[in-house]
Order: C-alpha cells, then sequence, then structure tokens
C-alpha cells in the first residue's frame, strides 16, 4: 500500500515496532509529539493503533507473523484486513519502504536482503528481530527499531524518530527503562 506525505515540508516521524499487545508509555509519549507513526509490525491489539495519536494523525502500519485474529482480541479482528504487509510511504526527499521482516530468510543475520528488494528507497523499515538496528553507509538505510513493547525488549523499549526537513533526514534513536507489566 501507498501513503503520501510529500505535501509536508517538515516532518517527525516515530517509527516502532513489536508492540506486542502493550505500547510503552515513553515510546507512546514521544510518538504523541511527533506527526506521524511507523509501525513495522507485531502490533497485536488495536488498542496499541488507537493509543498513537500523532499530531498529524497519520499512523501507518504493516502486519508481523503475530498479527493475525487468533493473537488479537476479537474486538479488533475487523482491523487486520486494513493492515498492509508492505508500506511504501513519499516523503520530501525520498521514499520509505517498510514491512515486518519474518519473510526475509535469515535476517537476523543478513538485513542486507532488504537493501535488494527495495533499491529505490532512501530508507527500508522491518522489525521482527527486536533487535534495534541501523545501517547508514549505503543507501537505502536499514533500519530496526527494536521492540517497543513490554516483550524481549533486550534491556527496555526503544523507537526511532526521523526528522525530515526540507527533505533532509536526520535519525535518532530511543530507548526506555524497562518497565515490569503488573496484573
Amino acid at each position: 500500500m501507498e501513503f503520501d506525505l510529500t505535501d509536508y515540508n517538515d516532518l517527525m516521524v516515530t517509527i516502532l515496532s513489536d508492540t506486542h499487545g502493550l505500547l510503552d508509555p515513553g515510546v507512546q509519549n514521544l510518538a504523541n509529539q511527533g506527526d506521524v507513526v511507523l509501525h513495522a509490525g507485531d502490533i497485536m491489539a488495536g488498542s496499541v493503533l488507537a493509543e498513537l495519536q500523532p499530531k498529524l494523525g497519520h499512523v501507518i502500519a504493516v502486519r508481523g507473523n503475530n498479527d493475525f485474529s487468533r493473537n488479537w482480541p476479537p474486538q479488533d479482528h475487523h482491523q487486520l484486513s486494513s493492515i498492509p504487509e508492505v508500506a511504501v510511504i513519499h516523503c520530501r526527499g525520498g521514499v520509505i519502504s517498510m514491512e515486518h521482516g519474518h519473510r526475509v530468510q535469515n535476517i537476523e543475520r543478513d538485513h542486507f536482503q532488504l537493501s535488494y528488494k527495495y533499491p529505490d528507497s532512501r530508507l527500508v523499515i522491518y522489525g521482527h528481530t527486536h533487535l534495534q538496528r541501523i545501517d547508514q553507509d549505503t543507501l537505502p538505510w536499514l533500519l530496526n527499531p527494536g521492540a517497543a513493547g513490554m516483550v524481549r525488549n533486550n534491556g527496555g523499549p526503544s523507537c526511532y524518530q526521523l526528522k525530515i526537513s526540507a527533505g533532509e533526514w536526520t535519525l535518532e534513536c530511543y530507548k526506555f527503562p524497562q518497565i515490569m507489566k503488573v496484573g
């Protein structure tokens, strides 16, 4: 599915993944201060998407390997059909391609396969591994925001923010303290 954000000269885009039904409050706060949210899959509840309220109202998500009806609350099943497996987002200064990454063989060891899959992109976002990672040495940049929820977040939830200003792109990494979910 394609999305066009080229009308915006300046954007603050929060990039997250792997919430697994629970969104960390720090990630939520950061996302809601930004303009747009990109979620790279394994959402696992419509409530997660509802908690994301960026200033421009754009929450773009893709389906992960856990985003099917058995793993979602019954009242949220209707939302699954509207979440694509791949999103292509057109922005000032380039294209962002996003997928969960679970269909890429050995993505844990070799995420560069995504460079060949999306050669015309400036940035490729994926999730699945729960490991925060970025490679900006060549185009397209490859980015995994890590896990933004409470499950296998490697010491704390994480995300990135992409600032787009007059076509210039800069990325900032965020890691939040681990919060134990009670109940």
